[in-house]
C-alpha cells in the first residue's frame, strides 16, 4: 500500500505476517509522508532499527509539527540497548506550534503508537527483546508496525524475517529456517541476502527455543 510521492513507505501487518508496507529511512523532505502514512493507516508500532540521522521524533515531552501533523513523543524507558516511548497525534493541526512543550490547550487523540529506537546494532537478543516489548507475537491483536532502516531491506529484512520465523516457532515449537526464509524471499527477494544473516536466523531460533524452554 504505497502513498503518492513515497513509493517505499510501507507497513507490516504483524497479525497475519503479511507485507503491507516497509520503510526505508525518511529523507528530510519526506518525514511528513512518514507520519501521514502511520497516522492514516492506524500504525500501532514504530521500530527504528538504527539511530536517527535526522529528526523523526520530537524530544521527549515535546510536540512538533511535521507538515501540519502534530506529533508528541513521551519516553517511557531507556536502557543500554533501546529507547522506548509512545507517540500521540494532536487532534487539531492548527493548535500545534513547532517545538511546543507547554501548550495545555492542545488536545491529543486517544490512540497511542508504541515506539522503539535501537541504540546498538541489531542482535538476536535485541530482536527477541523488541518482539517482547511490543508484543509482536502470533496471537497479538495489534497489527500495523512501521519498521525503519536505512535502505528498507537490510536490517528490516532480517528483523521481519525473524518475526515471521519466530511466529512459526511459537506455533510449532520447531521450524525449518531455510523454508521460512524462502517463503519470505518469494515476496521480498532482497531480504536475507547474506550468509551471515541466514546463519544469524539459525542462531536466533536456537536462542529463542532455549529461552522459551521448548523441547
Amino acid at each position: 500500500m504505497d502513498i503518492a510521492g513515497s513509493p517505499h513507505y510501507k507497513l507490516f501487518d504483524c497479525s497475519t505476517s503479511a507485507w503491507r508496507n516497509i520503510l526505508p529511512w525518511p529523507l528530510e523532505d519526506t518525514v511528513f509522508d512518514f507520519w501521514r502514512l502511520v497516522k492514516d493507516h492506524d500504525g500501532q508500532h514504530i521500530v527504528l532499527l538504527e539511530q536517527l540521522s535526522l529528526k523523526i521524533l520530537p524530544e521527549s515531552g515535546q510536540t512538533e509539527n511535521f507538515g501540519g501533523i502534530g506529533v508528541r513523543f513521551e519516553e517511557t524507558e531507556q536502557n543500554e540497548t533501546m529507547k522506548c516511548g509512545v507517540v500521540r497525534f494532536a487532534k487539531h493541526h492548527a493548535e500545534v506550534v513547532y517545538m511546543n512543550t507547554h501548550d495545555a490547550e492542545t488536545n491529543f487523540t486517544e490512540e497511542i503508537i508504541n515506539v522503539i529506537v535501537l541504540k546498538k546494532p541489531l542482535t538476536n537478543q535485541s530482536i527477541i527483546d523488541v518482539r517482547s516489548e511490543l508484543d509482536l507475537s502470533d496471537n497479538s491483536t495489534s497489527t500495523n508496525c512501521a519498521v525503519v532502516c536505512t535502505d528498507g531491506a537490510g536490517l528490516c529484512g532480517l528483523f521481519i524475517a525473524a518475526h515471521i520465523i519466530l511466529d512459526m516457532v511459537d506455533a510449532e515449537h520447531e521450524v525449518d529456517v531455510f523454508y521460512g526464509v524462502q517463503q519470505i524471499k518469494t515476496v521480498r527477494p532482497e531480504f536475507v541476502q547474506s550468509q551471515e544473516q541466514f546463519l544469524q536466523l539459525y542462531d536466533l531460533v536456537k536462542t529463542y527455543l532455549k529461552q522459551k524452554n521448548y523441547s
